[in-house]
């Protein structure tokens, strides 16, 4: 019975601790799903954001969601900041700021994906450990060949520079893995809790760890030959029995697939260090920082883009039975009102300014100049419709006055119908009438004469 309790207990705590989980993740997507509704505020045609799934990044004590815009090539245009607390377009005070933050966003959004020519993982590192592993053993064996008191001294020559050569080896590629493990923690530590401060950390980590990585194959090349050397002094040597050789053989030489799995590290840390490379282009020194400061202007200039379409095509309270300010601007500019405004010298003002507006917006020409203009024609449009039209009765009202020439016209031809309908009528009554009254007088005749043919 207790068994039974405490297993119902351990059932409610589960299902609760599930239903936390549960709903922190739907708050957290929908936080994201509502940045990223924001900033297709910012595209145009062609473009679309990336909506890979990525953490807030900390910066300056604020949380933000860097959402990236790709152009139709793929590439980053630009990225469009957004606060998670109020999830408001939200963009820091200060340039360094600024390139601090889009900085952080790009190096998250590089990292974030699965790239083929980034092998930078915890199964490279294991690989190097693991050839550490092997040399050890090799260098285990020569040390045991040096101490012998039974091998010639040319032989122990030649192996005390094969042990040298491993030594050095060793000490690269023990170098090598704590820089990648280092950097991997680094870089680890950044995806799982992006922040500012962590993405200088990574970047000045990158060059340091693969700088010289191509000694990895001249310290291995120089370990074969001496090892090559190693063999030759054995083989020649009168002092060793031939039974002693091939063991001794064994000893000095250079372990299995070394040089193949040394190149497999090369290739991974040279694909590796392009990869990284072209993240420190991008967001370092003036290269970078130039690079960096494109994406943020390209930003800047959607934000008049975006208040360009905000203040002429989306409800405008000011305007509620017109909806938004381009359809009062063209209900004004309507040919069948125009010219009943009152306050003719701001039609022809909103006019000019209007056409102007459409032309730059047409030409890609966002900017905050057109944002005044379209505020200006706003002010003018109020004022056009505050004074209103001339009189009610001057204004034609052409629905009505087509409606009214169509019922005279249908009203007409019903007459002219009825009209001759009539005459014909007429007609035919007046011709029955006289052939009636020619047989009639024809029959008087024949009265008048009956014996007038004998």
């Amino acid at each position: 019975m207790l068994s039974s309790k405490i297993s119902f207990n351990f059932s409610k705590i589960f299902l609760i601790f599930f239903i936390l989980i549960f709903i922190s993740f739907s708050v957290y997507s929908a936080s994201l799903f509502n940045a990223q509704s924001t900033a297709k505020k910012f595209i145009k045609s062609g473009e679309i954001i990336d909506s890979y799934v990525q953490q807030t990044i900390m910066c300056d004590d604020n949380s933000y969601f860097v959402i990236p815009v790709l152009n139709s090539l793929g590439d980053i245009s630009f990225f469009v900041p957004i606060s998670a607390q109020t999830g408001d377009v939200f963009f820091p005070k200060n340039k360094s700021d600024e390139l601090k933050l889009i900085k952080s966003a790009y190096v998250l959004k590089s990292l974030s994906y699965s790239d083929s020519s980034n092998y930078l993982s915890k199964q490279l590192i294991d690989n190097i450990s693991n050839i550490i592993n092997i040399l050890n053993s090799k260098k285990s064996r020569l040390e045991g060949v040096i101490a012998s008191e039974t091998y010639p001294y040319d032989v122990k020559e030649a192996v005390t520079i094969s042990k040298n050569k491993i030594n050095l080896l060793i000490s690269y590629l023990k170098s090598l893995k704590d820089d990648l493990d280092s950097l991997y923690k680094i870089q680890t530590d950044f995806l799982y809790s992006p922040s500012c401060n962590k993405t200088d950390l990574i970047l000045s980590n990158i060059s340091p760890t693969f700088k010289d990585y191509d000694k990895i194959t001249n310290f291995t090349l120089d370990f074969i030959a001496s090892c090559e050397d190693s063999t030759k002094e054995i083989i020649s040597s009168s002092e060793i029995i031939d039974s002693d050789k091939s063991t001794l053989i064994n000893f000095v030489s250079v372990p299995a697939n070394l040089n193949s799995q040394v190149n497999t590290i090369y290739d991974s840390l040279s694909s590796t260090y392009s990869f990284y490379n072209k993240i420190l282009i991008t967001s370092v020194n003036v290269t970078g920082e130039n690079n960096l400061s494109l994406f943020i202007d390209n930003f800047k200039s959607r934000i008049d883009f975006v208040e360009i379409n905000k203040l002429l095509y989306t409800f405008d309270s000011d305007f509620s039975e017109y909806n938004n300010l381009d359809s009062v601007i063209l209900f004004i500019l309507n040919s069948n009102y125009k010219s009943y405004w009152n306050n003719q010298k701001d039609v022809l003002d909103l006019q000019k300014r209007y056409s102007e507006i459409i032309s730059n917006i047409d030409s890609d020409n966002y900017s905050s100049e057109v944002v005044s203009d379209i505020k200006i024609v706003k002010d003018l449009a109020e004022n056009i419709l505050s004074e209103g039209l001339i009189t009610d009765e001057y204004v034609v009202d052409y629905t009505n006055y087509y409606l009214t020439i169509g019922v005279f016209v249908v009203l007409l031809i019903t007459v002219i119908i009825i009209f001759k309908l009539k005459n014909k009528g007429s007609k035919k009554y007046n011709s029955k009438y006289k052939r009636k009254k020619e047989i009639n007088s024809f029959k008087d005749e024949d009265l008048d004469n009956p014996f007038d043919n004998f």
